[in-house]
């Protein structure tokens, strides 16, 4: 009987020797593949697509310049087209420049174009010498990282194997056949890459499988050489992510959101498998009739899962931090500096700055610490309203600091006097006074309006221009000219949603304001 345990015994061991110069030979072979294909393919692609980039970064700046020069056009020819018949010289101007700019620049963007298409069809994925990997190039940084994870498991697996059968070995020679520790030590040769090993005692103590593998004073070695190779393989599998990255931005959003959550799900796995693989261990000498005291249960299996996803969810968290924490820039500061005038309330040109100033009904200019009161001069309510339009550009202009809230104002009191007409007269010189300042090219602007704006529409003018046209005005013809500008200019983006409402009179927006016998609800915009 004792002959036969002590065959099974050297059974066990046999198998442990075989099973590690198997998994031995295949983590040379994996290791120097992984290496190779990383080296020779991935950092190739990534080449690829980072001219790919340029490419299309290139591409954008050609776009911008297109955009720029048919916005200056849009500024010098009166902004828009065909809001007036008096207006058809204009347009002829404005249509022979603007064919110009798509020749000019429309060629370029065409070879652009060609470029970045012929770019994509040489990009593939091969490896020297000259092997054509069936792998799409955009998918060859994901499917290193997999071929990365399998491997890993393999080497996990085969490391428990080991593990199982040198201290079932030991279990038959220490209890069964009633070995003493010194019979058995140092007779078990083991790769160094199974350590760390266990720490917790079961049939077979924790030390006696140390002394059996000669181990006593190699187990700190052993751990740091696992340590080195974990580390050689996360800053392989850190760079192939940041490759992904990269590569990911010719995904459409969709996918590339996918892929990037996918991603980071990966390193989130990889960094749990590593702290797994160091944890503590029972001896694992049970045999296979018998529970395995190191398996994974599921409390462990959902714990890597939500590790792993909580990684994954990093992407989408800091997008929508982004978002939500981003800094509200408020349209005016909370404490606005004002000056206290003498003048009555009313509007008054400065004729040194040709700035129009508002003072309000608390004798107060927004936004002005000082002025020399004696360069104001009053300014009618019908002036503003011929200050700009689609024909006119004046000199004058209202004070960009509180243009929006002063016109607005003055449009309520219009409406509450009696005068809905006058008031959108006035919005309506509002908007192309706005349109006017807030063109791309300040060069291209008229003498007055040559200096550093905002780009942000003055929305608010805006929406009340289209909500009074909408009330007051039978054929809404002002909401249609709205409409058009929207159409034809570079703010059709910023006014997405507004276009969609203002247009659909079955919007909610749009029966609340044709219904006259609802009250005008409009909040100041400046404290």
């Amino acid at each position: 009987m004792d002959e036969l345990k002590s065959k099974v015994a050297e059974h066990y061991l046999s198998l442990a020797h075989a099973k590690a110069e198997g998994t031995s030979n295949a983590i040379i072979i994996w290791t120097i593949s992984l290496v190779y294909i990383w080296f020779f393919g991935i950092e190739r692609i990534h080449t690829d697509y980072r001219d790919l980039n340029n490419l299309v970064n290139e591409k954008v700046v050609i776009n911008q310049k297109i955009s720029e020069k048919r916005d200056s056009l849009r500024a010098r020819y009166g902004i828009l087209k065909g809001l007036d018949e008096a207006l058809i010289e204009q347009k002829v101007y404005y249509d022979n420049a603007y064919n110009e700019v798509s020749n000019d620049l429309g060629n370029a963007l065409v070879t652009k174009k060609n470029e970045i298409e012929a770019a994509k069809k040489e990009i593939n994925f091969k490896i020297p010498p000259d092997i054509d990997v069936p792998v799409d190039p955009q998918y060859a940084p994901l499917a290193w990282s997999l071929l990365l994870l399998g491997f890993l498991v393999y080497v996990g697996a085969s490391r428990a194997r080991i593990l199982n059968l040198c201290a079932k070995t030991l279990r038959i020679y220490r209890h069964d056949l009633s070995y003493k520790p010194e019979h058995f030590s140092d007779f078990i040769s083991m790769p160094f890459w199974i350590a760390p090993l266990p720490t917790k005692d079961s049939k077979v103590f924790a030390d006696d499988l140390c002394h059996a593998l000669g181990w006593q004073r190699q187990k700190m070695k052993t751990t740091v050489y696992v340590l080195i190779g974990i580390f050689v393989f996360f800053v392989l599998q850190l760079r192939v992510m940041y490759i992904n990255f990269e590569v990911a931005d010719q995904f459409t959003n969709d996918v590339r959101h996918v892929f990037l959550v996918l991603n980071l799900s990966i390193l989130g796995w990889l960094i749990y498998y590593f702290i797994h693989w160091f944890r503590q261990l029972v001896v694992p000498d049970h045999y296979a009739n018998e529970p395995s005291p190191n398996s994974l249960r599921r409390r462990d299996i959902l714990r890597m899962s939500a590790f792993s996803l909580s990684f994954g969810l990093l992407y989408p968290v800091v997008k929508v931090s982004e978002i939500v924490f981003k800094p509200r820039v408020p349209r005016f500061r909370k404490h606005i500096p004002s000056f206290t005038s003498r003048l009555a309330p009313g509007y008054y040109f400065n004729n040194l700055s040709s700035t129009i100033h508002y003072v309000n009904s608390d004798q107060k200019i927004r936004s002005i610490v000082c002025i020399n009161q004696d360069n104001l001069q009053p300014e009618s309510v019908a002036s503003i309203s011929a200050l700009t339009s689609f024909k006119t550009v004046s000199n004058k202009r209202v004070h960009l600091a509180t243009s929006s809230q002063v016109l607005e104002t003055t449009a309520l009191e219009l409406v509450s006097s009696g005068k809905p007409l006058d008031a959108i007269i006035l919005l309506r010189a509002s908007v192309f006074h706005d349109l006017f300042l807030k063109s791309r090219n300040s060069q291209d602007k008229p003498v007055a309006f040559q200096h550093k704006v905002t780009q942000k529409p003055g929305y608010r003018i805006y929406d009340l221009l289209a909500g009074l046209s909408v009330r007051f005005e039978p054929d809404r013809r002002n909401l249609k000219v709205l409409l058009r500008i929207l159409r034809d200019s570079r703010n059709v983006a910023q006014f997405e949603t507004r276009y969609s409402k203002w247009n659909n009179e079955k919007s909610i927006w749009f029966q609340k304001w044709k219904d006259k016998n609802k009250k005008i609800k409009w909040s100041s915009t400046l404290v």
